[in-house]
């Protein structure tokens, strides 16, 4: 014969209480000193049982938890802030107020980028008027002459050898 177990009515009892108020089972397993192993090992034992002190214990965490969740529902509810129904909503009824995760292929999307900017280049390059006027602009901007932008914001570049 095995070693009497550690369950009791007044430890059931304080496990219970200690859930309805809020805290998680691990917590409750370290306040009461037992291992969790053992507490899921009790509720599994109080399930399958028809009677007894384990389907008591099992009875008790279940009206515990449910307790606990109806306390929090209430606090949520009672909470003026709209943010805690938005909570609410999207964790109770998620398929109509949960937040939908959208997809998106970044590969595709660079390849678009770099392509329509490959496609403005090949333009540019092709397109002798735009080629001088790219030539006229690199040397206003890129080699820093002093009358690049007519007193706009690039005149902060240095100054070149033009």
């Amino acid at each position: 014969m095995g070693r009497p177990t550690r369950l009791t009515p007044e430890m059931a009892d304080k496990i219970a209480n200690l859930i309805s108020t809020g805290n998680y089972d691990v917590v409750v397993c370290g306040l009461v000193g037992i291992h969790p192993s053992t507490y899921y090992n009790w509720l599994s034992k109080g399930e399958k049982a028809k009677s007894g002190i384990y389907r008591e214990f099992f009875d008790k965490v279940k009206k515990a938890e449910a307790a606990r969740e109806a306390k929090w529902v209430k606090d949520i509810e009672g909470d003026p802030s709209w943010q805690s129904k938005a909570w609410l909503l999207e964790r109770r009824y998620p398929d109509r107020w949960g937040r939908r995760e959208v997809n998106v292929n970044m590969n595709q999307d660079v390849r678009v980028t770099t392509h329509h900017e490959y496609d403005v280049v090949h333009r540019v390059i092709m397109d002798p008027k735009a080629r001088e006027l790219a030539r006229q602009l690199y040397e206003r901007v890129a080699l820093g002459r002093k009358d690049a932008c007519q007193g706009g914001p690039c005149e902060l570049l240095p100054e070149g050898d033009s």
